[in-house]
């Protein structure tokens, strides 16, 4: 967003929204960004990536995803800011039965997750809430093909030492061939959506 005038009411509406000081989100916009981790590797950029579009839609549309949907997606997460401020909404969830940005807030001891909270509240605003259900499909099926992914890594170590082992290597490959039929389902799922949407 290069133009102030933009820049000042989107402070503004974000501050008023969060209930937060004006103050304390224009320093946390300035600081320098708290997640550089996913600049370091860049192979960890998709996970971060998903993790935080997942983080920001959930603080944005909070009433989207159940909280056994959360907690699922919890355990999912491989980032460990990002799984620490899932686990924070969850338990707010659990404690309040509802998303309450102010209590979340104030309930978090770090500024840095703090600074994360408005941020990624702020940036998923751009979202309009009647994606809804497909930004939360959206959601469902990346984690899906990342857990058949992960899934699919740990196959093929299994099978690079069967082949000296008791395990059934033809096992294995078919196990192998399953995910690759999941994984193109998923794909081709995801196109004739994208062509529909």
């Amino acid at each position: 967003m290069a133009d102030p005038v933009e820049q000042d009411l989107w402070v503004k509406a974000a501050a008023q929204r969060l209930t937060v000081d004006e103050g304390a989100i224009r320093r946390s916009l300035a600081s320098a960004a708290p997640m550089a981790v996913s600049r370091l590797d860049p192979r960890a950029g998709v996970a971060v990536s998903l993790e935080k579009e997942l983080l920001g839609w959930v603080l944005c549309h909070p009433e989207a995803v159940a909280l056994s949907e959360l907690e699922e997606w919890a355990q999912e997460f491989e980032n460990p800011e990002f799984k620490e401020l899932l686990e924070i909404i969850i338990l707010s969830y659990q404690e309040h039965g509802r998303l309450d940005h102010v209590l979340l807030v104030q309930q978090v001891e770090s500024d840095r997750l703090r600074q994360q909270i408005c941020a990624l509240t702020l940036e998923e605003e751009k979202f309009d809430v009647s994606s809804a259900d497909l930004m939360t499909a959206h959601c469902h099926r990346d984690l899906k093909v990342r857990r058949l992914k992960k899934t699919q890594a740990r196959l093929k170590e299994r099978m690079a030492h069967a082949a000296g082992a008791d395990e059934d290597l033809a096992t294995l490959q078919v196990q192998w061939q399953e995910i690759d039929q999941q994984l193109e389902a998923l794909k081709i799922s995801s196109t004739a959506k994208g062509e529909n949407g």
